[in-house]
């Protein structure tokens, strides 16, 4: 499931690659309904599956949206990915996932630094599906930071 879910990624990345204003494509499996969206461009908006342990950062301007469903053997389910940035530095960010995890229930936790980048983990002992992981990483061009979060939601 993975790979059909990478490969309908990557067509649609391919297809929506230099547009400017925000383009959104879809590309879905026939033969499993497994489906993925792409947004590209500018004014790009919040996933439409985004669950409430993975929380968009107030303020922060969405770059890079994929959004996915699937169903497989273990279920339905959804995820995605989103790319920000922010005018926050690194460690307020952090702070704020930080708060977000303790109150989503998300107990399984991790935090892993790397080069100035600091990673987050989370989730859910009882459901493997509910996790999110967000790295945040000082801007290259600006002060503020680049936010990506990846994160999946169990049917």
């Amino acid at each position: 499931m993975r790979t059909t879910i990478t490969a309908l990624a990557t067509t649609a990345l391919v297809l929506t690659a230099g547009c400017g204003d925000r383009q959104e494509r879809t590309i879905r499996d026939p033969a499993t309904g497994d489906a993925v969206t792409i947004q590209s461009g500018e004014r790009l908006r919040a996933p439409s599956n985004l669950p409430a342990h993975a929380p968009i950062y107030p303020g922060a301007a969405i770059e890079n949206v994929m959004e996915g469903t699937s169903s497989g053997e273990g279920g339905a389910s959804s995820g995605g990915m989103v790319v920000m940035r922010s005018d926050a530095d690194v460690e307020t960010v952090a702070r704020f996932y930080r708060e977000r995890f303790d109150a989503s229930g998300l107990t399984e936790r991790s935090e892993t630094r790397i080069s100035g980048a600091l990673s987050l983990s989370a989730a859910s002992g009882d459901n493997a599906g509910d996790s999110v992981q967000v790295t945040v990483a000082p801007a290259d061009d600006q002060p503020g930071s680049t936010i990506s979060m990846v994160y999946s939601r169990a049917g």
